[in-house]
């Protein structure tokens, strides 16, 4: 073989070694168990006996778009709001602007990005009757 053409056997022989290689990693990627397991809630199903918990009603109003919510309480009184969304998580006192504010955490779905908000509800003053809400 004339000595000008050895570096293209050169070059030839190494392509073939890497492309056997890469063959040879992607046989045994492709041959081996994986060994990802899936979560311990999904792995074991439920007990026969087991009580599935379903949210209350007023959970699952919790779970209602920004939008729906402000349809349902604006000018409705404390009484109302407790039957439809249950007890706040926190509260503040009435002063001299408004008659004291309700916040729930987890009320309102954003409908744009799905994901829920948290709800603070402004009653009036003079009738404690739902007057805005603000959603953060």
């Amino acid at each position: 073989m004339p000595l000008h053409e050895r570096p293209r056997l050169v070059i030839w022989c190494m392509a073939g070694i890497f492309g056997v290689f890469w063959a040879i990693i992607g046989i045994a990627a492709l041959t081996s168990e994986s060994k990802v397991e899936p979560p311990a809630s999904l792995a074991t199903p439920p007990k026969a006996n087991q009580v599935i918990k379903q949210p209350t009603p007023q959970q699952a109003n919790r779970w209602r778009s920004r939008e729906e919510l402000e349809e349902r309480l604006i000018g409705r009184t404390t009484d109302q709001v407790l039957e439809f969304l249950g007890r706040p998580d926190s509260t503040q006192n009435a002063n001299s602007v408004n008659g004291g504010a309700w916040y729930y955490r987890g009320a309102g779905k954003d409908l744009i990005t799905g994901r829920l908000s948290h709800a603070q509800i402004i009653f009036s003053l003079e009738d404690r009757v739902v007057e805005r809400i603000n959603f953060n």
